[in-house]
């Protein structure tokens, strides 16, 4: 026979659950009461005046690059060039073979002869009609005459149809010859004799070689939104490469983007960068060093603030004894300063340095760099 459970049971059981409670609320205030604050170094942002030298990074590409497609459906027979291979304008660097190419093109001329010998046998029929009835009216009737110069015309236009196929398979025949497009060299070499090459429209084309020009080579700059208005065609600028440390070059802006891109929010600029001597090479990555009048509002702090990459770059900033994540945009950055064009202010706390264990709401004590 069930029971109820006594009132005693009940009472003796919320006392102990209030007791655990009670015991687990004051752990855990214990803990967080037991929480140490980081210890993190901090800087304000110093406002950036008057002319500056600005750090962007550059990167070499080919004055001129072509990727090489074939023109024609057929199979790879040769390639005459690798990669490094110095080329000409018109120099042949492959060539294809296409089975049915020359049966169509013979087949072609047949058609072609046949035409031209309707043509001739038209037109011998015209005139002597034309003669005879020139001679006598009554041997034959006009009518005649017409349907034979209608004839002659009907078979000069197959003819010139004839013609203008065999001249499409000729130029088709052409095509079997990959050639330069313009004086280089070869950086890729990409199919090998014997492969299945279709032409570059169709679904799933393949390039055959990439051709590049390398003189003169353009080095590319993207110039962040807030300095775009301070970079103009003729700005002076020193370029140093990191595969030849120690050397500088000089240079100027030659052309300049109309628009900015609106991935990245900042405006393509080119130099033109002399290699004569062979000397530099597509790809190469260097800081770009130019002198501008920085535009007001701008801010810099050490490069070690900036966290992030891309545009998603922002700092860690002590506020009310906790450190908060704060976006930022980056105008430049040489390695030691950072130009920052928005988010922050010059009593912002910028954490420099501190724990690696530092991120957003970490509790901290900050500590001005310089300071004991």
């Amino acid at each position: 026979m069930f029971r109820h459970p006594s009132r005693a049971w009940i009472v003796a059981t919320a006392i102990a659950a209030c007791t655990l409670g009670c015991t687990k609320d004051s752990s855990s205030a214990n803990v967080a009461e037991g929480v140490q604050p980081l210890r993190v170094v901090v800087a304000t942002p110093v406002p950036v005046e008057g002319e500056q030298t600005v750090a962007l990074p550059g990167t070499l590409e080919p004055w001129e690059d072509a990727l090489l497609f074939a023109r024609v459906t057929g199979y790879l027979h040769s390639v005459s060039v690798d990669i490094g291979s110095e080329v000409k304008a018109g120099d042949v660097l492959a060539t294809i073979v296409v089975p049915e190419m020359a049966a169509q093109l013979q087949s072609a001329q047949a058609q072609l002869d046949q035409e031209l010998a309707e043509v001739e046998l038209a037109s011998m029929v015209e005139k002597r009609l034309r003669d005879l009835r020139k001679a006598n009216k009554e041997a034959i009737p006009q009518q005649e005459v017409d349907n034979a110069a209608a004839k002659k015309r009907v078979e000069v236009a197959q003819a010139d149809l004839a013609r203008a196929e065999v001249k499409r398979l000729r130029t088709l025949s052409s095509f079997a010859k990959l050639r330069a497009p313009f004086d280089g060299r070869v950086s890729q070499r990409i199919l090998h004799p014997g492969a299945l090459v279709r032409e570059g429209t169709t679904p799933g084309a393949r390039p055959i070689v990439e051709v590049v020009r390398t003189q003169p080579l353009r080095l590319v700059l993207h110039i962040p939104e807030p300095l775009v208005p301070s970079v103009t065609v003729g700005s002076e600028l020193n370029v140093r490469l990191d595969a030849f440390p120690g050397r500088d070059f000089e240079g100027t802006i030659a052309r300049v983007s109309s628009a900015l891109d609106e991935q990245t929010r900042a405006m393509r600029a080119e130099v033109d960068f002399d290699n004569e001597e062979g000397t530099f090479r597509p790809g190469m990555y260097g800081e770009v060093y130019l002198r501008i009048r920085v535009p007001e509002g701008l801010l810099s702090i050490p490069s070690r603030g900036v966290r992030g990459q891309g545009e998603e770059r922002y700092v860690l900033v002590a506020r009310d004894g906790f450190l908060h994540k704060q976006a930022i945009v980056v105008a430049s950055d040489d390695g030691r300063r950072a130009v920052i064009a928005t988010g922050l202010d010059t009593d912002t706390l910028v954490m420099v340095a501190g724990s690696p264990l530092a991120r957003e709401g970490s509790p901290c004590e900050p500590i001005e760099e310089g300071a004991k």
